[in-house]
């Protein structure tokens, strides 16, 4: 016999069947993706790295399904043993450092490009000796005689900014051991040591050139564009990872690769749009809001574009222009150190006026 249940014992009953029934319902539904995660360390904290903050602060990583963190590597010697030690996933490095790493063994691959041209200026004190008395007519071996005896700042020593000072004062004629360099990882410390006479220049890009030369107490010197006009087109920073990371986690890569492109794109379409996002991006940054005064924010971003690629891809020219002014080891092969997959597969810049 069918027993009957009133309706006030499905009414009671009622709540307790909805519950069981969104429980069911919701083991067997498909669990949400959660977003994966990409730790990126940068050389510093700089213009020169503004694809990724752009990408960041628009939503471009999050688009693609990525949970983005972005670290301040304090200098490229450290930023590369972030990635080498696997507490970064992808580094944006020199590519002399990355060179290093590979060349003692570490399985590191630059598979895209970060900043093609040198950025980087000497910026010497204006009460410099003999500086008031060079002509616009002075040759780098001038300049570089100023220099002779004296203390610079770079932000890695070991890494590319050494580098370039070494290489400026070799063309110039001056012995390694005829200057003084010092390792002055940030912007506002080399700033400060300049206004108190404590280094008589340092080897930066914006905003240090800008604020420096606005404010009075520093000149640029060595300007790369005008005294090593065909000398420094190259590869400057690269993008590297692990072998292993890169071979795991390639989707992931690419998914990266596609949101910086669009960043990128950003940049050389809408540049005031991308310069806005780059402020933002760091509002909450005591130290950069300091660095970047309202006064030299145009000037410093519209310095820093040039610098930055049209596409996320390596360039071979360029590639071989480093390897040259970089004197990076023929151990670093490119077997050994480029990976051109992921980048490969980002669809191509879009044109812009």
């Amino acid at each position: 016999m069918m027993k009957l249940v009133s309706r006030n014992a499905l009414s009671l009953r009622a709540p307790h069947v909805a519950g069981w029934l969104a429980t069911a319902l919701l083991a067997f539904a498909p669990a949400a993706h959660a977003a994966e995660q990409i730790k990126v360390v940068t050389s510093v904290s700089n213009l020169i790295f503004a694809p990724v903050y752009v990408a960041q602060q628009l939503g471009y990583f999050k688009q693609e399904g990525l949970d983005v963190t972005i670290a301040d590597g304090n200098g490229g010697s450290n930023a590369v043993a972030s990635v080498v030690g696997s507490s970064a996933d992808i580094g944006i490095v020199g590519i002399k450092n990355a060179s290093q790493a590979v060349v003692k063994g570490q399985p590191l691959k630059a598979f895209a490009t970060g900043v093609q041209g040198f950025p980087q200026a000497i910026v010497a004190r204006t009460n410099l000796p003999g500086l008031s008395a060079l002509s616009g007519q002075a040759t780098l071996t001038d300049k570089g005689a100023l220099l002779r005896a004296k203390t610079i700042a770079v932000t890695d020593i070991g890494g590319s900014t050494g580098e370039f000072a070494r290489f400026v004062l070799k063309t110039a004629q001056v012995a390694d051991n005829d200057i003084k360099l010092v390792n002055i990882p940030t912007v506002a410390a080399q700033l400060a040591a300049l206004k108190a006479g404590r280094i008589d220049a340092f080897v930066n890009s914006s905003p240090a050139i800008e604020q420096a030369t606005t404010e009075g107490y520093g000149v640029k010197l060595v300007d790369p564009a005008l005294d090593l006009k065909d000398q420094t087109d190259f590869e400057y920073t690269v993008q590297v990872a692990r072998a292993d990371v890169l071979n795991q986690r390639g989707e992931a890569i690419g998914k990266y690769l596609r949101a910086v492109q669009r960043a990128l794109d950003l940049i050389h379409s809408d540049k005031d749009k991308a310069r806005d996002a780059v402020f933002t991006y760091f509002a909450d940054s005591a130290e950069i809001t300091q660095a970047f005064p309202s006064a030299i924010r145009n000037q410093a971003w519209d310095n820093t574009v040039p610098y930055l690629p049209r596409s996320v891809k390596l360039d071979d020219a360029k590639l071989a222009k480093a390897r040259e002014f970089f004197q990076i080891s023929d151990k670093a092969t490119d077997e050994l150190f480029i990976d051109r997959r992921a980048a490969q597969a980002v669809p191509a810049a879009k044109a812009t006026r």
